[in-house]
């Protein structure tokens, strides 16, 4: 069960498409540390700056994702490949 309060519309825009997809493998977790300029929505490429993210960050970023894929995976997916 879904709450009311839950924002399906913020949820819809990363998380659906519109066809099913399955995994058949283990997907790969590839992590872009370098900070990238928003430029415009209409935009598909974007300017690297100089900022980096850390390795603490970056770890911590992939521990939340790894997390995260067994919980909406319904732990068939236990870490990225």
């Amino acid at each position: 069960m879904i709450p009311t309060s839950f924002n399906v519309t913020a949820f819809d825009e990363p998380a659906r498409v519109s066809r099913l997809q399955r995994w058949t493998t283990v997907p790969l977790l590839r992590v872009l540390t370098r900070t990238l300029r928003f430029m415009s929505l209409d935009q598909s490429t974007a300017a690297a700056i100089d900022d980096v993210m850390t390795t603490t960050d970056r770890d911590r970023l992939e521990s939340d994702l790894a997390s995260g894929v067994t919980a909406l995976t319904g732990n068939q997916v236990a870490a990225f490949a």
